[in-house]
């Protein structure tokens, strides 16, 4: 059974009103070179306002994008204004327009309906692209639940309406269409049902938008993204449902703002025999997100085996790391998965992250001391115009990672970029990293309190290297 709690276990929070152009991300790109993410505003957010006080407030507040529905655009024209002026303006804005919302009962239920409706595509096709938009969205006819019961939906006819529609707008108007998904379609509601019409629409412009209330809603797992190309994503919508209404009587009404949230996903690897996790939060969430993850995932027993970490100018974290579960000798239960993400989360959140005691095992095998080189830290301050990178080599020991993280946090460091390796039985780990003003570590004496204290904690995590 999908709660949100469950739900929200596998995503985290993200924002209501932010459209994601799925077709790349680039470094910086957006927020005024601040963020790889554009943040867009659904203009339905603010209604009334009128069209040119939604840009004018969206240039003003730090919107990348802004996100019309076509009933504002035909209003807009009925009142005497100019699409191809209003696309003006929202590019002197320096905004763009990612999709328009949107082709309704494009995906009717007879061809009659659709020939009929067909006309009313076309004109809402030519507002999208008088405006300069990148896509429009195709969505299904509401009242299908009411004329056909669920399980009887024909997919494959759903699939040549919307190739029909998706070739007349790349063709007759320059403009991506994409279906959605919804989850009061009782037949189109979840990502398999997507990937069925994707699959029959048998078209390589083929797109879905993934809405992440929709999906709660549906009963989509998030796990199912993966089965979607990213090609195949024309926009992705993420939003927030509250907590205490229960999930069958939220309606679209009901979408909140979730604010600062952390974003886990834990999978499987098979190829590998691994699990990747991926963790996505603000440093505004709480100090020390590195130290408090890599806690986390000490006091769940995990052992890291490779780990790239970013926090990005604006304050975004997105941190990976392989790590190999030594409770599970296959895949583990998504029990098991879903603790692991609900763990990383809690110590981000909790006011102090989990302490991590040595676990020695008695049956394990014994480093000879001839056969564990002494620890080695150096620092880096020519290779990064931006940070100081410290190197660490050292044997690998269940809890190293999170106790040289403790370390850099305790010295007032942060960590901006790091890079984890483990060969055999060996650690290469290189961290990236300021003091609290964003400045270089060169001061000597903090350089040398850092090494000693890491030294120590490599020791702490492996034994004496007399130790037998």
């Amino acid at each position: 059974m999908i709660t949100r709690r469950t739900f929200a276990r596998h995503l985290g929070l993200a924002a209501a009103g932010l459209a994601i152009d799925a077709r790349g991300v680039e470094a910086n790109r957006w927020q005024q070179g601040r963020s790889p993410w554009p943040l867009c505003l659904d203009t339905a957010t603010i209604r009334p306002r009128t069209l040119d006080d939604k840009i004018r407030l969206a240039a003003k507040h730090g919107f990348d994008a802004l996100e019309p529905w076509e009933g504002e655009l035909a209003e807009y024209e009925k009142q005497g204004g100019n699409l191809d002026d209003l696309g003006a303006r929202i590019r002197d804005a320096g905004l763009q327009v990612p999709s328009v919302i949107g082709l309704w009962k494009a995906l009717p239920a007879t061809e009659a309906e659709f020939e009929q409706n067909l006309p009313a595509c076309r004109e809402r096709m030519r507002q999208a692209r008088a405006i300069g938009a990148q896509h429009v969205q195709v969505i299904p006819w509401f009242d299908w639940p009411k004329v056909t019961p669920a399980g009887t939906l024909d997919r494959k006819k759903l699939a040549g309406f919307y190739r029909r529609i998706l070739e007349i707008g790349l063709e007759e108007y320059d403009l991506q269409p994409a279906f959605v998904f919804l989850e009061f379609v009782h037949d189109l509601r979840t990502i398999d049902h997507a990937l069925e019409v994707l699959q029959a629409a048998n078209h390589p412009r083929a797109q879905t938008i993934p809405d992440t209330f929709h999906m709660y809603l549906g009963g989509t797992p998030v796990a199912d993204l993966s089965k979607l190309d990213g090609s195949a994503i024309g926009i992705f919508q993420i939003a927030d449902a509250p907590a205490e209404i229960p999930r069958e009587q939220l309606k679209d009404s009901h979408r909140v703002l979730p604010g600062d949230g952390v974003f886990t996903i834990a999978r499987w690897q098979p190829a590998t025999s691994t699990v990747s996790i991926t963790v996505g939060t603000h440093e505004r969430v709480a100090v020390g997100v590195f130290h408090r993850v890599t806690a986390a995932l000490a006091a769940e027993r995990l052992e890291v085996l490779a780990a790239d970490i970013h926090t990005f100018p604006a304050g975004e974290v997105l941190d990976r790391f392989t790590v190999r579960d030594p409770d599970f000798a296959g895949e583990p239960p998504a029990e098991r998965l879903a603790d692991i993400a609900a763990a990383i989360r809690s110590a981000v959140h909790a006011s102090e992250p989990p302490l991590i005691r040595p676990q020695w095992n008695p049956f394990a095998p014994q480093l000879q001391p001839a056969g564990r080189g002494p620890v080695q830290v150096r620092f880096d301050n020519q290779s990064s115009r931006q940070a100081t990178i410290i190197e660490v080599f050292a044997h690998d020991s269940p809890g190293l990672l999170s106790r040289v993280a403790r370390v850099l946090h305790e010295a007032g460091l942060s960590v901006r970029a790091a890079r984890i390796g483990t060969y055999l039985d060996q650690v290469v780990d290189a961290f990236h990293v300021t003091d609290a003003a964003g400045r270089k570590v060169d001061a000597a004496d903090l350089q040398a309190t850092v090494r000693r204290r890491i030294e120590q904690a490599v020791e702490a995590a492996t034994g004496p290297r007399g130790s037998a």
